[in-house]
């Protein structure tokens, strides 16, 4: 049985609580993009490996993004071109 997490009155589940973890993560690079606070998206992915200890073997934030198709969902396009760190 998944757990709830209680906010306020709605009780949400795992996955909608990871959906809107990952959509507030692919906004906010979104915003870095865009403000030229980094220059490509791979400077991110970058610094989550390095700095966060993402998992190197995954390529990044951005292309997990891309693949999930919150990215799209959330900023209305991809951080990377189609094809670009993708696994099968």
């Amino acid at each position: 049985m998944a757990a709830l997490l209680q906010v306020g009155d709605t009780a949400l589940s795992e996955d909608a609580v990871r959906e809107r973890a990952l959509g507030a993560v692919a906004e906010e690079i979104r915003i870095m993009l865009d403000e030229k606070v980094v220059a490509e998206a791979q400077d991110i992915d970058l610094c989550l490996i390095l700095g966060a200890g993402w998992p190197f073997h995954l390529g990044g934030i951005t292309p997990a993004l891309d693949r999930l198709g919150v990215a799209e969902k959330v900023t209305g396009r991809r951080f990377l071109p189609p094809g670009v760190a993708s696994m099968p």
